[in-house]
């Protein structure tokens, strides 16, 4: 007989990731480019010894080094 369709079970055949293996976020800042008055996210990099981002107008960079004492709890700055 015909399963109620309340309790029928469809697999859309695609692979979604269940949250246990999602990645985890990336740390990241704000950061203000004074250079082209524009907004961007400067991700921690590998080493994770500093934050490292780029203009998306004209490719300027910035890092801002990452330091666990005596840094700042600011999570947006302004780059020149």
């Amino acid at each position: 007989m015909d399963e109620d369709p309340v309790t029928q079970h469809f697999d859309s055949g695609r692979d979604v990731p269940d949250a246990s293996r999602r990645p985890a976020p990336r740390p990241f800042v704000g950061v203000l480019m004074k250079c082209c008055r524009t907004y961007v996210r400067a991700y921690l990099n590998v080493a994770q010894d500093a934050f490292v981002g780029w203009c998306p107008r004209c490719a300027a960079k910035v890092e801002i080094e990452a330091v666990e004492e005596g840094g700042s709890t600011s999570r947006f700055f302004e780059a020149s």
